[in-house]
């Protein structure tokens, strides 16, 4: 189990929709690298793959950060930002740990942020409910998460009903990129988290056994 943000959507995005998206990501990447969300390509190498059809990147993989161990790390119920590990608060649990800022760990890359206009058969897709195509993106809460907030922000405000973000974590993890979207794009202050689709299946699927047994 690793912190994570999760995304269902449809099969396909309409080209100018998406077009728009790609758009408003390529204008936060330098504010983002600015606060400290560098970004590269697939398994943190080479430069992000922003374009009409796909936006594909991760942290950089020899970042050049200090190395240390942090194990499973989640953020902290406070937590925000983006820290040296000088700078950040660790908390032991049970699962991990939990930090006070977006940290590295002497490697910014986790797993790909993957996001394409058309899903084809082999592309990463978990789990499909009432037409929603259940995608994820585990972080480990290391600086790029920043970067895939801010995106899933943007794609929210483009597509409106036709993607459901539902992040793990609190509202105010997602704060920093709210705000940092709202004064380079004029929107993002209004994101509102959605519920997730496979509880709401979850929940008919009950109620219809419910309503099975009550007339047998």
């Amino acid at each position: 189990m690793s912190y994570m943000h999760q995304w269902f959507r449809m099969r396909e995005i309409s080209e100018d929709a998406f077009y728009s998206i790609a758009a408003d990501f390529f204008t936060m990447a330098s504010v983002l690298q600015q606060v400290g969300a560098a970004l590269a390509g697939p398994g943190g190498i080479g430069a992000p793959i922003v374009n009409h059809n796909a936006v594909v990147f991760n942290g950089p993989k020899n970042c050049g950060h200090s190395k240390t161990s942090l194990g499973l790390v989640f953020p902290a119920q406070h937590a925000g930002g983006i820290g040296e590990i000088s700078e950040v608060e660790v908390y032991h649990w049970l699962a991990g740990n939990t930090v006070s800022h977006r940290v590295c760990d002497g490697n910014c890359a986790y797993q790909d942020f993957v996001f394409l206009r058309t899903l084809q058969e082999r592309s990463p897709v978990e789990f499909s409910v009432y037409g929603w195509h259940q995608q994820f993106c585990k972080t480990s809460f290391k600086p790029y998460d920043l970067a895939v907030v801010a995106f899933l922000i943007i794609a929210k405000h483009h597509l409106r009903d036709e993607i459901l973000v539902c992040p793990d974590g609190a509202p105010n993890h997602w704060f920093d990129a709210k705000h940092l979207c709202q004064m380079h794009l004029g929107y993002g202050m209004d994101f509102v988290a959605d519920e997730d689709p496979i509880d709401m299946a979850w929940l008919e699927e009950q109620s219809r056994v419910l309503r099975g047994l009550m007339e047998s």
